[in-house]
């Protein structure tokens, strides 16, 4: 009985359950019919419905994709606010969308198709929390060149900076530089300082001065003139008129005769920006490949170079106080004044001599430096205000740091240097004597190793041996077997 009863039970629940579906799927216009031919009949209402909703599918695909190429979309995304901010300020607010620029002109519907996916794809990554910190976008030039943005009329002639700095774009952008293709991204950054698309001076710089020599020996990449026009207008310098175009046009007066230390910065590539944009460490083993870097960065990525490079300045001075008293001013003065004391400090170093082997004094080695030693005023050869102060030199400094049993060690090395020095400088005579009267013996071994000789005394005699008495004994020794050699008739 009690199975009997639960049967019926099902059956009735089963019943109650298909007629619930039943009129559920009535409203929707299918109706099933027990005992018919049919089972499953679709009425009017059915095809109706399928209409409406196939037409508000349409609708809402068309305003998605009509919000989705919005910059407001772009910015629903947080790490998005600064490239939309920057766009806000920029000259393409209001004319250009990002679409406009991170889609290049399709060709097909296929191609836009698969734009959408990648970027839909971004928005899921974003969803799930999977997307990078730091998003990267390659421009294209067709973007950039697009019938109704900037026409190729911009590669025909040469235009103007806001800065009034000639530019051509043709050379830029038709033949490669430094063998890099160049686009339009090279220069006009893609977010810069708050502003989206913007020329960046900072790569000029680096093309133009990276590598180019400074100073008196500058030799910017197209120079001077190739930028910058010479002001026609009069300057009142003192008491006198100054025109640029007298001196730079008909006299051929370089610039930096007048404007020197116009660079800043040398445009290092530190290691440590490679992991900027670069999880993976095993990416930093092509770093020194430069070729296959700028290939990849700046031709196939379109990569902002101030992304890799340290920066460069660039700003005209001029000499008109060049004899002040402030660190930039004495560089200046330095432009003319080179390399002084150059051969005490390879002394010191124990460096640049010819066949003996480096050898820094231990003073240097303990890092002892030149004030250490030129402790005493020079009055001697203060004959005026205007000569200056020098620093001599005394025994009394070897006192201070060695006590007295040094006292008679600077004399000692001082004698020594000079007693060899004149040995040597006497053998030097009495060869080159030799060789004059034996012309047969002036092979080109006897050459080298007279100049070899002649090198390292002079090395000693103007890097004061003094500074590093063992390096000076050995290098003269090694100019005195020469001298013996040549003096031998060893010669071959």
């Amino acid at each position: 009985m009690k199975k009997n009863k639960r049967s019926k039970e099902s059956l009735l629940k089963r019943i109650i359950f298909a007629d619930w579906i039943k009129n559920f799927l009535s409203i929707f216009g299918i109706v099933v019919s027990r005992g018919q031919k049919h089972l499953v009949h679709l009425t009017k209402r059915f095809f109706i419905l399928h209409i409406i909703l196939i037409i508000l599918i349409i609708i809402c695909t068309l305003g998605m994709y009509a919000y989705s190429t919005n910059p407001s979309f772009c910015q629903s995304c947080h790490i998005m606010e600064p490239y939309y901010e920057a766009w806000t300020t920029s000259q393409h607010e209001g004319k250009a969308t990002c679409v406009d620029c991170h889609y290049p002109p399709s060709t097909s519907f296929g191609e836009h198709l698969w734009h959408k996916f990648q970027a839909t794809s971004q928005v899921v990554k974003y969803v799930t929390r999977t997307y990078s910190s730091k998003p990267f976008a390659v421009i294209k030039d067709e973007s950039c060149l697009r019938s109704g943005c900037h026409s190729k009329r911009l590669l025909e002639g040469k235009t103007f900076t806001p800065k009034k700095v000639r530019f051509d774009h043709a050379p830029h952008l038709q033949t490669k530089r430094k063998d890099r293709q160049l686009s339009c991204t090279s220069c006009h950054s893609q977010i810069v300082i708050g502003k989206h698309i913007e020329v960046t001076y900072e790569t000029c710089y680096l093309c133009h001065f990276k590598q180019r020599g400074k100073d008196r020996d500058l030799n910017t990449l197209g120079g001077c003139s190739g930028c910058h026009e010479t002001p026609t207008q009069d300057f009142n310098v003192g008491n006198a008129t100054f025109n640029h175009k007298e001196y730079v046009t008909n006299r051929n007066v370089d610039c930096q005769s007048c404007h020197i230390d116009v660079i800043q910065g040398d445009g290092y590539a530190p290691e440590e920006r490679c992991v900027d944009c670069h999880n993976d460490p095993k990416r930093l083993k092509y770093y020194g490949n430069l070729s296959f870097i700028h290939e990849t960065h700046v031709t196939q990525n379109h990569a902002d170079c101030s992304q890799c490079h340290l920066s460069i300045t660039h700003r005209a001075t001029s000499t008109t106080h060049p004899t002040m008293d402030s660190a930039s001013d004495q560089a200046k003065c330095n432009l003319c004044h080179t390399d002084k004391h150059t051969g005490q400090k390879m002394m010191y170093m124990g460096v640049g001599g010819r066949g003996v082997k480096t050898a820094p004094s231990s003073m240097y080695t303990a890092q002892v430096d030149c004030v250490g030693c030129h402790l005493v005023p020079d009055t001697a050869k203060i004959e005026s205000m205007f000569n200056g102060q020098t620093y001599e030199p005394t025994k009394q400094s070897c006192v201070i740091c060695h006590g007295k049993d040094y006292l008679d060690v600077y004399d000692m090395w001082k004698s020594d240097v000079k007693a060899s020095l004149e040995n040597t400088a006497a053998k030097i005579a009495e060869t080159e004597a030799y060789l004059k009267n034996n012309p047969s013996k002036n092979s080109d071994e006897t050459k080298k190793d007279l100049d070899d000789a002649k090198y390292n005394y002079d090395f000693v005699l103007k890097g004061h041996g003094i500074h590093n008495p063992d390096y000076a004994d050995s290098l003269l020794r090694y100019a005195n077997e020469k001298l013996d050699k040549i003096l031998s008739g060893d010669e071959n």
